[in-house]
């Protein structure tokens, strides 16, 4: 077949979808059995033949609900649409109780809404009703072909499952339908009526107009000026929509393709040009400000970006009171702004516990800064910008002669006489003797926390994180200082 034969027209596939559906609709009411074609009547009819009690009874009730309503209050609506009343509101002398009264009279408005709702609603509840007869008709197949035939609790089951998709799609659609498309479709029937301050209910009524509406406004002389005016702003309109179109997405998208284009030069340039004419209005606003003394307020205002510059001002609350609103924000979950911005911090899920610790291999990972005697690393001893790997393999403690700390976060002295108190590698030899754990890793890694960016920190973690679990490593000793 032909790859573009076997493509389906959308608009062919959505007509030809209507005519299965009538077609289907016309063979279940012919070929159907008598259950079927008890379903015509009473919608729960067939699903009762097949066992189906609760759906056939839901189905039954919908189409009685449907029918008092269709009867009650559509019929009425509906056999007025064509005229939208013939009452108008009066007050008429009421001998019995010897009082003007207001007359029962038409109200166009609402003719119009619960006409065009009844009508909807009659439009639906026939295509429910011929769905209704054809889904019986199936089951009525399923049966014949020995097929297992749903249950309720089945069909709810698929429901929240299977066709998850349509059961969350409901309340959406429904919605957009009766607050949407609803009322568009009245206001869109307003349009072809002689509404006006002249008709408005419930004083006056109001009827079709057909295009009369549409006629004045572009061809009288009270409303040719507007005519004009209103086809020179629906073209500047169009201009300015299909211009920012093309130039926000299309131009968008060539300038990609050019700046990313191995033949192009200068692309650092390039980039940093564009980027200049979002920032350089924002670096004119802010010189205007001061060089004339204007104040100049905060980053997120502005848009410049954060120096983490702390200001004086006089607050209007007392500090108490801002404090106390804050909590009583945060109690209510509800977002709020503290005076000082506050560090933000991962969450790290802590790993699953070790079920047999005896078999477990395990690392020493630290930031109390233990590297090999004269640092050939060159960590630093404070904002480390590295890490490094150092070996314990065949050692039972670590010597001072091999070892020291470097770190410039805490008095070193007793370290360097005695590296275990940071490396307790003595204490961790006992107790793998003792069978307390089973391995431990030949390797430790090491660095300094003083003042080391967070970044940095990150980034060593990962490292040394993706190393220990190449190693099989089941868990890690951290330790400080």
């Amino acid at each position: 077949m032909n790859s573009k034969e076997g493509k389906k027209n959308p608009v062919a596939a959505f007509f030809g979808a209507i005519g299965k559906f009538f077609k289907e609709f016309g063979e279940a009411a012919a070929k159907g059995d008598g259950a079927v074609k008890a379903s015509l009547l009473v919608a729960g009819a067939g699903y009762w033949k097949r066992k189906q009690i609760i759906k056939g009874f839901l189905v039954t009730l919908l189409e009685i609900g449907l029918i008092l309503y269709t009867v009650l209050i559509g019929v009425p609506y509906i056999s007025q649409l064509n005229t939208l009343g013939t009452v108008e509101r009066a007050m008429v002398y009421n001998p019995a109780t010897m009082k003007n009264e207001v007359n029962d009279y038409d109200n166009s408005l609402l003719i119009l809404l619960f006409g065009v709702i009844s009508l909807s609603f009659l439009i639906v509840g026939i295509l429910l009703w011929m769905a209704n007869v054809r889904n019986t008709y199936r089951l009525q197949l399923r049966a014949e072909a020995g097929k297992h035939i749903n249950t309720f609790k089945e069909d709810c089951n698929e429901m929240l499952n299977d066709k998850f998709h349509f059961t969350l799609l409901a309340l959406p659609v429904l919605g957009v339908i009766i607050f949407n498309i609803m009322p568009l479709v009245v206001m869109i029937c307003i349009a072809f009526t002689n509404y006006d301050k002249s008709h408005m209910p419930p004083n006056a009524l109001f009827t079709w107009v057909g295009l009369a509406n549409f006629k004045s406004l572009f061809t009288t002389s009270i409303t040719s000026t507007f005519g004009y005016t209103f086809w020179r702003i629906l073209g500047w309109t169009l201009l300015w929509a299909v211009l920012a179109t093309f130039t926000t997405y299309f131009g968008g998208i060539i300038l990609a393709l050019l700046i990313n284009n191995k033949n192009t030069k200068l692309k650092k340039m390039w980039r940093t040009l564009f980027v200049a004419a979002i920032s350089v209005p924002q670096f004119v606003t802010l010189i205007k400000k001061l060089a004339t003394g204007e104040e100049i307020l905060g980053p997120s205002i502005e848009g410049y970006l954060e120096r983490g510059i702390r200001v004086n001002y006089f607050a209007e609350e007392r500090g108490a009171t801002r404090g106390l609103k804050m909590l009583l924000k945060k109690m209510a979950g509800e977002p709020f702004e503290t005076d000082l911005p506050m560090p933000k911090f991962d969450r790290v899920e802590p790993g699953k516990a070790i079920e047999d610790l005896s078999k477990a291999k395990i690392a020493i990972v630290t930031s109390g800064g233990i590297v090999p005697v004269g640092n050939p690393d060159h960590i630093e001893s404070s904002n480390a910008t590295k890490f490094g790997w150092y070996t314990m393999e065949g050692m039972d403690r670590m010597s001072k002669d091999d070892y020291m700390t470097i770190h410039g976060g805490y008095d070193r002295q007793f370290v360097l006489e005695d590296p275990n108190l940071v490396i307790p590698l003595d204490a961790l030899r006992k107790l793998q003797k003792e069978g307390v754990f089973g391995e431990l890793y030949p390797y430790f890694a090491s660095t300094t926390g003083t003042g080391t960016a967070t970044n940095s920190a990150a980034k060593f973690g990962d490292e040394i994180g993706k190393k220990l679990v190449e190693e099989h490593v089941d868990a890690v000793l951290l330790v400080s200082t």
